[in-house]
């Protein structure tokens, strides 16, 4: 019987890979020796490459390796195991380094498990200076140029620059980032501001912008009807396996599918060329819409870890952003599953376009947009009506905040309280159908008709009373239920109402047996 391996045979795959791109030649050995020295990835971001001081070695361990490796992340096995995976700029060559101090004879096979991953034309080189040729081609002569059109650029971002403080703010694709944007003192409508409202990007920079030899620039490239980008994609689409959780390979021959890919540009070595560093790239669905209409969906978004908190997600998605703001048949522009961090990057870049539009002081003053309102400005920035409102919800909470005003502070939190009570309420329906499919349907429906039609609506909420007393539950049922539209007429399908829709009347209007017991009471001589 074959003894269990010790713990010594047992190493964390997230600890012991590497993943590079090797943007010189020389990056090649450090990239290996750093990976023999087992340096961790605490710091990566400030590893500075040894033959050019000022940037950065491009490097980072995965963070899931579920998706390659195994369940377990963990390589069997193996005793001082160390793997590097190494990438030409273009992504069309790599080379794998995998050594160990010693292995077991049960052990997994890691390198064919990598290697099953690459693309057919990405295949690992058998030798090391066969792929360090291939670096020098691509780096030294400038002979790789990315796929695809360039629709955005911006200049670099100071070190100190970090998306997670709202003090600071992002510039516009022409503006360096040490000048700060002022905000539009005049308080405009929103129609007049969207009138005066400025592109929010530019597809080049001026010359005197780039003297310093140094921009960043993004490109967007339609894969089904581009072979070089196709190829590209395909090099590039092994890293989301090693970033994004349930990371699935896309379709490139799909015609919905576009890319965008996000470089920094620098003067190579051969006059009039240039090199290209990846910093992070997005994949993007066109998908019908009605009435001739397409919408876009981002679906994989990546910055590499070395470039991450730097700002450079924000002026991805407005690349993006861009690009459908081009394009009068594009509705809108959507994420899909997005993480925390999505939604974060997704937050910030929309308020920094509406406050850039003029329009922060219009929406923190406005209790609720009206439909033309929201209309407006889907059309101009492309944003869902849902992420419209958030926008315009986290304004009105800075506001608030701001003027420390209590009334709209309480109004905002009870109409945050009211969606909660009606989220959980529709999904405990929703399991108690699935669950019980016997279950009478017309019970779930009433409460669903009740949950919907006695809502409060957003930052028109009066606080309820908890609990209150019996003869003021009656005064105000009484009073709702002799208005036009009181919020209980639904009351009426309910009688008698059963033991398990009571409780969930109670956990949606905060209110006690016996009040609900009055409300009841009250409705059913009001309708007898």
């Amino acid at each position: 019987m074959q003894q269990p391996l010790s713990a010594e045979y047992r190493c964390l795959a997230n600890d012991v890979i590497l993943v590079g791109v090797a943007n010189r030649p020389s990056d090649v050995e450090e990239l290996i020796a750093m990976n023999s020295a087992a340096v961790s990835v605490t710091g990566a971001a400030e590893r500075q490459c040894a033959s050019a001081p000022g940037e950065r070695l491009t490097w980072f361990r995965p963070t899931y390796t579920h998706q390659v490796i195994s369940d377990d992340q963990v390589i069997h096995g193996y005793r001082g195991l160390r793997i590097c995976l190494l990438y030409t700029p273009s992504f069309s060559a790599s080379y794998l380094s995998i050594t160990w101090l010693e292995r077991a004879r049960d052990s997994i096979d890691v390198r064919m498990k990598i290697t099953a991953m690459l693309p057919e034309q990405q295949a690992p080189c058998a030798q090391l200076g066969e792929f360090i040729k291939a670096v020098e081609e691509e780096t030294l002569g400038g002979a790789f140029e990315p796929p695809g059109t360039q629709v955005h650029a911006y200049l670099p971002c100071p070190p100190r620059f970090s998306c997670a403080d709202l003090d600071e703010e992002p510039p516009t694709s022409d503006q360096p980032l040490h000048q700060p944007q002022q905000r539009p003192a005049a308080k405009l409508s929103v129609k007049e501001a969207l009138m005066r409202a400025a592109e929010s990007g530019a597809a080049s920079l001026p010359a005197s912008a780039t003297e310093s030899g140094c921009e960043y620039v993004v490109r967007y490239a339609d894969l089904a009807g581009d072979a070089a980008a196709r190829r590209y994609h395909a090099g590039v689409q092994p890293l989301v396996m090693w970033l994004i959780d349930n990371a699935n390979y896309i379709n490139p021959k799909d015609p919905g599918w576009h890319l965008a890919l996000l470089y920094r540009k620098q003067p190579a070595d051969t006059p009039g060329k240039y090199r290209y560093t990846l910093l992070g790239f997005t994949s993007v669905y066109h998908f019908y819409h009605p009435w001739d209409k397409t919408r876009v969906r981002i679906s994989q978004f990546l910055i590499l870890p070395p470039y991450q908190r730097m700002g450079h997600a924000i002026q991805l998605l407005r690349a993006v952003y861009n690009v459908a703001r081009g394009d009068p048949n594009i509705v809108d522009v959507t994420v899909e599953d997005a993480s925390d961090e999505m939604t974060r990057v997704r937050d910030l870049t929309d308020l920094f376009d509406l406050r850039d539009a003029g329009l922060w002081p219009t929406l923190e003053n406005t209790a609720r947009l009206d439909q033309p309102t929201v209309a407006l400005i889907q059309q101009k920035f492309k944003l869902c009506k849902v992420q419209i409102n958030r926008c315009h919800s986290v304004l009105r909470f800075k506001h608030a905040k701001e003027s420390n005003d209590a009334s709209v502070l309480r109004q905002i939190r009870l109409h945050y309280k009211s969606a909660l009570y009606q989220t959980l309420m529709q999904h405990r329906a929703q399991q108690d159908a699935t669950s019980n499919p016997a279950s009478p349907a017309r019970e779930v429906t009433t409460v669903s008709r009740i949950t919907a039609t006695t809502a409060p609506q957003p930052m028109q909420i009066d606080e309820p009373a908890a609990p209150a007393a019996a003869g003021s539950v009656r005064a105000m049922a009484a009073a709702a239920a002799s208005s036009a539209g009181g919020g209980l007429s639904g009351l009426d399908a309910l009688i008698p109402v059963k033991e398990r829709t009571k409780l969930q009347l109670q956990q949606l209007w905060l209110v006690s047996e016996q009040d609900l017991a009055d409300l009841v009471a009250v409705v059913q001589a009001k309708t007898a």
